[in-house]
């Protein structure tokens, strides 16, 4: 797999936060121009996708294997690793410490620390569901207060939706897979009265048929990946408050009367929260912001004043959120893309090919300051074999060139054969010619890129089996090594 530049990792995530900030701002300039429903659940869904597609599409844009149109398959195959002893910085250096950790496995670190923790909490909160549901029981037709929700609760049945009762304390919840479930606390069933209970129960039923339940396990999935967003929890949580204004508004119909039932409700499973504030809590009427609670109470009570999007609407929302898209994606992409610090040149009368131009090759120093700690052939105390290659010294991060015009064939951190080379780069130059640049921090070329003598194509570091940060380069000619010394200037 082909080494990613540092910063890599650090340009997406950072790419994520001023694209999901600007969608966040987005979308609420435009549901306050147009006056939009707090309801609108695919009006803010899209906003969401919008922001967090871009960031997928990029990486994969370059992190899955792409068509080569290069002819690497006419190059020569890749040098075999020969270099069987210790690398050195210097001729005599004993072995130094390790370097310090850079920054970016510093971030690395607490990434990875984040998601664990908040994967691990997620993953046992879904384990206590899933036992919730097995646990609990098939509601009784005599359990039910009275005819109104023994009717919903067939009515459900035969659509293939089960309720049942538990005695844990939760607030109400559906369930969408494997099996479409309704979980009622058995306080729930107890307290309220038969018309509230019905309403209930249609509640979470609206859940199920909007697919509210897998939609919101998607969304916290990829939430988990892009924990350090705070943005993308800001419109995942107004896609969830959407969804439940729209289940109330399915749940109490055209029965106006039915409104002031519903906000009683809200207001007694509030209460029974607050009364269990600590336990596990899988919200269906429950929230934790008071705003939360001042809207829906306002949308149960008085109803929807904002508009919808209508049909024009969301053709101009598609079209914009295409454009938005392709656009924050590219730039995404040509940021995080690792190129060379010159660009490549053409020559004149069609572009550049993977051999030399006939005659002797030219090359170029791959460092811009040239010193040698330890020549081709050398043996020494800790180099058993002579050395296949020359050592220049080099300190972890420094500018790493190619030394000719060609094409890079191998850009790894586990080069066949040579655990001890660390990364590696192998270009191809064509009429036989390669050079192969070892014990690198990182790579910043991918196989397949045609570069050119000059360009960057790594940076230098303490990669593999080594005493010292430095680079170990060769060159062969015809699969036959040659001291690089004597062709480099």
């Amino acid at each position: 797999m082909t080494a990613v530049p540092e910063n890599f990792w650090l340009i997406h995530g950072l790419a994520s936060l001023a694209g999901s900030a600007l969608m966040w701002g987005m979308g609420l300039a435009f549901e306050r121009a147009f006056r939009l429903s707090a309801a609108a659940k695919g009006y803010w869904l899209a906003i969401w996708l919008m922001a967090v597609i871009p960031t997928f599409l990029a990486l994969a844009l370059q992190l899955v294997p792409m068509p080569n149109t290069s002819p690497i398959q006419a190059l020569l195959p890749l040098p075999a690793a020969m270099d069987l002893g210790v690398d050195g910085a210097a001729i005599g250096t004993a072995a130094g410490p390790l370097p310090a950790p850079s920054w970016s496995t510093l971030l690395g670190l607490i990434y990875l620390a984040g998601l664990v923790g908040l994967a691990s909490k997620a993953i046992i909160e879904t384990f206590q569901v899933r036992r919730i549901v097995r646990q609990a029981l098939p509601i009784d037709a005599e359990a039910w207060p009275g005819p109104f929700a023994c009717q919903e609760a067939r009515r459900l049945n035969a659509q293939g939706i089960e309720l049942r009762m538990t005695r844990c304390s939760i607030t109400p919840f559906a369930v969408g897979s494997p099996a479409r479930i309704i979980i009622l606390p058995q306080d729930a069933v107890t307290l309220f009265d038969d018309r509230t209970l019905r309403l209930i129960i249609r509640h979470e039923a609206a859940h199920i048929a909007q697919r509210d339940p897998q939609r919101a396990a998607i969304m916290a999935v990829i939430g988990l990946i892009f924990w350090f967003n705070p943005f993308l929890r800001w419109l995942q949580a107004r896609v969830q408050m959407a969804a439940e204004l729209r289940c109330d508004y399915l749940a109490l119909g055209d029965d106006r009367a039915a409104r002031p039932i519903l906000a009683r409700a809200y207001i007694e499973t509030l209460k029974m929260d607050a009364a269990r504030r600590g336990q596990l809590s899988v919200t269906a009427l429950a929230h934790h912001d008071l705003t939360g609670h001042k809207v829906r109470l306002r949308h149960m009570l008085h109803g929807d004043p904002g508009r919808s999007l209508g049909r024009h609407g969301r053709l101009v929302l598609s079209f914009i959120a295409l454009v938005a898209v392709t656009a924050t994606a590219s730039v995404q992409f040509a940021a995080a893309t690792p190129r060379p610090d010159s660009e490549p040149s053409t020559p004149k009368g069609g572009p550049q090919t993977t051999a030399a131009p006939s005659g002797p090759i030219r090359m170029t120093s791959p460092l811009a300051a040239q010193r040698v700690t330890s020549h081709f052939h050398e043996v020494s105390d800790f180099r058993s074999q002579p050395h296949r290659g020359t050592d220049f010294g080099a300190a972890v991060g420094t500018r790493v060139a190619a030394v000719a015009d060609g094409v890079v064939t191998a850009a790894t951190d586990h080069y066949a054969g040579g655990e001890g080379y660390g990364t590696v780069i192998v270009v191809d130059h064509g009429q036989g010619w390669q050079s192969l640049y070892a014990h690198l921090d990182q790579a910043t070329v991918q196989v397949g890129q045609r570069v050119s003598a000059g360009d960057q194509i790594a940076r230098s570091g303490a990669s593999g089996k080594v005493s010292g940060p430095h680079l170990h380069l060769e060159v062969l000619k015809d699969g036959q090594r040659l001291d690089p010394e004597s062709v480099l200037p």
